[in-house]
């Protein structure tokens, strides 16, 4: 397989709280970054007791500053990175390659504008999207290669994202089976993760994401005028006459900016509102302006729900075919 050169340039017993394990570091020529594999037992096909078609128990995790170090519940990658250091000692072996490329390959510092798009509520691609980048910008020959110096020949790879096995057996590894690792949902990362599932294919049993809050655990202040809501929607029996919700934004002059991008009004509690709002209808419709002016989706993403039927008010035709 013709990929650049990586080196292990020295090991170390690393003792934790779910056992002790090898931090091996490894330079290269071609992106000059340091990465890292940590070992637990000999992963070796050539001398491990294991059979080799049993495969080793493996998780390439992407480095992430904020989750990892500083235990962010925006994603949930310190979290993930804990279960499968637990899961691994609980096998007596396996190795997580640790690839140095933070915000899924576009860098610390984009990751933290991304943040800032995503508290204006875009979502995780869209927001890697505006600012340049691609969705996802990983590459995984390091991994490849680390583990073909680990002597790892057979994978069984804790992942839910299903290009990450593209990716590592285009380059060669022998990925034989999946583990999951499923997620815990909460209010600050449901939104991440649903877009996860949604526009990257991840492979998640999403449960209920806890409601949303205003902070410091108190109700989100849109909760009683919801609760309000379902109520009369569950008393409303005439099969003739729908019954229709009226929305709108408006910003604190009057007008909305006369430009193609879109002008966001709302923060985050009210971007949460306008989700649940339409979780809790059938449909939702708008006009076609509100289609050129803003390609919005119309779906369901920041509370659990399903999303709306759109319905778009177009009289001249003039719908894109690309329209979200």
């Amino acid at each position: 397989m013709n990929r650049p050169a990586i080196t292990r340039t020295t090991c170390a017993r690393i003792p934790t709280e779910f056992g002790e394990f090898k931090l091996c570091h490894y330079v290269n020529e071609h992106d000059h970054k340091e990465h890292l594999a940590v070992v637990m037992g000999d992963v070796n096909a050539m001398t491990a007791e294991n059979h080799a078609e049993d495969g080793v128990l493996v998780r390439v995790p992407l480095q992430c500053f904020t989750g990892d170090v500083l235990g962010s519940q925006r994603c949930d990658c310190g979290e993930q990175l804990a279960r499968a250091m637990a899961l691994i000692a609980a096998e007596g072996r396996g190795v997580i390659v640790y690839l140095r490329q933070e915000g899924r390959g576009i860098g610390l510092e984009n990751k933290l504008r991304a943040y800032n798009l995503q508290d204006q509520g875009y979502d995780t691609v869209d927001a890697n999207l505006m600012l340049g980048h691609q969705a996802d910008e990983r590459e995984y020959w390091a991994a490849a290669g680390i583990l073909e110096d680990l002597g790892v020949t057979h994978v069984r790879l804790l992942t839910n994202n299903p290009a990450k096995i593209e990716h590592l057996r285009a380059l060669g590894v022998d990925v034989c089976t999946r583990v999951p690792i499923e997620p815990t949902v909460h209010a600050d990362n449901a939104g991440y993760l649903e877009t996860k599932v949604a526009r990257m294919r991840h492979m998640l049993g999403m449960s209920a994401p806890a409601p949303v809050t205003a902070g410091h655990g108190a109700t989100a202040p849109h909760a009683p005028m919801l609760q309000d809501l379902r109520t009369r929607l569950a008393q409303h029996t005439d099969p003739h006459r729908p019954f229709v919700t009226l929305s709108y934004a408006q910003s604190l002059d009057g007008s909305i900016a006369a430009n193609r991008a879109p002008t966001r009004l709302s923060g985050p509690a009210a971007m949460a509102m306008t989700h649940a709002l339409r979780a809790a209808h059938d449909a939702i419709l708008v006009g076609i302006g509100t289609v050129l002016a803003d390609n919005p989706r119309l779906t369901v993403r920041l509370v659990d729900g399903a999303s709306p039927r759109p319905v778009v008010l177009d009289s001249k035709l003039r719908m894109p075919p690309d329209a979200n």
